[in-house]
């Protein structure tokens, strides 16, 4: 096995091996999102019942299946259509365990670069992956010659 080939190896098992860690990563930077995105929610006066206190929970479900089937709205979209849908509803005690509902919402569309072996914006002559950033690195040190 030439030198060339080791290094194309080496990085072709160390792409496989963060790629699920780049998506657990994505995972928690999305729950952290919709977790501040509620909070902001629960502290925005437009999103009171008519005794003052948050209904944001009183919803809850009707969120849920606004967001699931519309991704692309926010959550704060999602409570208002719920609440123009359902009208008001009695302001009982918020739960703090209905979050979790919440989090399970399928994945929104990202927008900009996610990290990851593949670049959706490349520079012209840079390379678009790890194995062409290894192939490219050995023919600086190596001058374009392969060892075998």
């Amino acid at each position: 096995m030439s030198n060339k080939e080791l290094v194309d190896y080496v990085f072709e098992v160390a792409d496989e091996a963060f790629t699920p860690l780049f998506q657990q990563l994505d995972t928690k930077i999305e729950t952290i999102k919709v977790l501040n995105e509620i909070d902001k929610i629960e502290k925005d006066s437009d999103c009171r019942g008519q005794d003052g206190k948050t209904d944001f929970w009183l919803y809850k479900d009707e969120i849920y299946q606004i967001a699931s089937a519309n991704p692309k709205l926010t959550i704060k979209q999602a409570y208002k259509l719920a609440k123009q849908e359902h009208g008001e509803k009695s302001s009982k005690s918020p739960e703090r365990e209905k979050k979790a509902t919440l989090l399970t919402l399928p994945p929104r569309p990202v927008l900009g670069e996610r990290p990851g072996p593949a670049s959706s914006v490349t520079r012209m002559g840079d390379p678009k992956d790890i194995k062409g950033a290894a192939s490219k690195a050995w023919d600086e040190v190596m001058g374009g010659k392969d060892e075998t």
